[in-house]
C-alpha cells in the first residue's frame, strides 16, 4: 500500500525530512508547499526557501500560497486527497478546513518534547534555559499551538558547549527519521495519538531583538547559553567601551574556574573588577568577569560589519587588552 502526502516545510530544518519521506519505500509526495519566494541580501534579489531548492532538485510539484488559509488553496489540496499532511516549520499557522484535508490525519514535526517549549522557538529556549536534553515529537496537528495528540517522541541529549545550529542540525535528521517510522506504524496499526499531558506545560515565543545583548551582571554560564542559543545567527553582542556603539558578536564560550586559571592579577584586582571586564588575554581566550565572581572565556568574535574570526586572529588586528571593559 502506498501512502501519498503533501509536504509543508521552509527552513534547512525540513529538508532531511523531505529527503527521507522521498527516498522511503512506499511513501509518494504528492506535493511540496512551501513559504514564497522573498528578497533577500544586499540586492533584494528573490530567493528559493531551502525546501523549494530540494523540491525542485526532486521534480516535485510545488504550491507556494501566500495564505494557507485560503479557500482555493485548501480546495487544491482537497483535490489531491492525501492520506497525510506533514508539517515541518512551514511557517503559517494552519487553519482547521486544511487541517481537515488528508484523509488520515495532519502530523507535525515538533522539535521538543512536548508538552514542553510549544511555540516557534523551542531549540533557542531549551539552549537558553541549560536544558540537557531536548528531542523530536510527532503529533497530530489540531487547532492550538503545538497542542495536539502525541504520536511518537525521542529524546536528544544536548551538549555541554552545543550550539543552536548543531542541535538544529541533528534535530532535524531525527525528525526525519520518526517520521517516516510515525507515518508507516500509523498505518499498520502499532501507534495511535495520545493526549498530551496537562503538566509541565511551557512555551518558546519567538525570539526578540532584545534578547540578543548580553548583560554583563548575570552569572557566567547564562551567558554562556544565550551566546550558544544564538550562533551562528542571529548571534549575541555586546559592546566593547574602547569601540564605541559598534556591536561585536561573541561566540564559543567556555566557564571558567577562577581556582582553574593562572592569571597576571592578584585577588583584590578580581575582586574589584567591574562585570564586562576583561581579566586576561591568554591562549587565544578573552576572559571576562560576570556576575558572582563568575569568568567566561571567549573563544570566536565578530566585529560589526566584518567576518568571525578566532581570538587569536582577532586580536592581532584589534587589541584587547586586560581592563578593557564589555559593556
Amino acid at each position: 500500500m502506498s501512502i501519498s502526502v503533501v509536504f509543508m516545510g521552509t527552513p534547512e530544518f525540513a529538508v532531511p525530512p523531505l529527503n527521507a519521506l522521498y527516498e522511503a519505500e512506499g511513501i509518494e509526495i504528492e506535493a511540496v508547499v512551501t513559504q514564497p519566494d522573498r528578497p533577500k541580501g544586499r540586492g533584494k534579489r528573490l530567493s528559493f526557501s531551502p525546501v523549494k531548492q530540494c523540491a525542485i532538485e526532486m521534480g516535485l510539484s510545488i504550491l507556494q500560497p501566500e495564505n494557507a488559509g485560503d479557500k482555493a488553496f485548501i480546495e487544491r489540496i482537497n483535490g489531491i486527497k492525501p492520506d497525510f499532511l506533514v508539517v515541518a516549520a512551514y511557517g503559517q499557522i494552519l487553519k482547521k478546513g486544511l487541517l481537515a484535508a488528508p484523509g488520515i490525519m495532519p502530523v507535525n514535526i515538533h522539535a521538543s518534547l512536548l508538552p514542553k517549549y510549544r511555540g516557534a522557538a523551542p531549540i533557542q529556549w531549551a539552549i537558553l534555559n541549560g536544558d540537557p536534553a531536548s528531542g523530536i515529537t510527532i503529533m497530530e496537528m489540531d487547532e492550538g499551538m503545538d497542542t495536539g495528540p502525541i504520536i511518537l517522541q525521542q529524546g536528544l541529549a544536548i551538549g555541554e558547549y552545543e550550539t543552536f545550529g548543531s542541535l538544529y542540525k541533528r534535530l532535524s535528521f531525527l525528525g526525519a527519521e520518526l517520521i517516516v517510522r510515525a507515518l508507516k506504524d500509523i498505518i499498520s496499526g502499532k501507534l495511535r495519538p495520545a493526549p498530551q499531558p496537562n503538566v509541565d506545560i511551557t512555551y518558546a515565543p519567538p525570539i526578540k531583538k532584545s534578547m540578543l545583548k548580553i548583560d554583563w551582571n548575570v552569572n557566567a554560564q547564562k551567558i554562556a547559553n544565550q551566546i550558544r542559543a544564538f550562533d551562528p545567527s542571529p548571534g549575541a553582542w555586546t559592546h566593547l567601551k574602547s569601540c564605541g556603539q559598534k556591536r561585536i558578536r561573541l561566540f564559543n564560550p567556555i566557564v571558567c574556574q577562577y581556582e582553574s586559571l593562572s592569571f597576571n592579577f592578584t585577588t583584590e584586582e578580581f575582586e574589584n573588577a567591574a562585570c564586562g571586564c576583561v581579566l586576561s588575554v591568554t591562549d587565544g581566550v578573552i576572559h571576562i568577569k560576570c556576575n558572582n565572581d563568575t569568568i567566561i572565556g571567549i573563544q570566536e568574535i565578530q566585529m560589526e560589519g566584518k567576518r568571525r574570526m578566532w581570538v587569536k586572529e582577532f586580536i592581532r588586528g584589534k587589541g584587547i587588552v586586560k581592563g578593557d571593559i564589555f559593556q
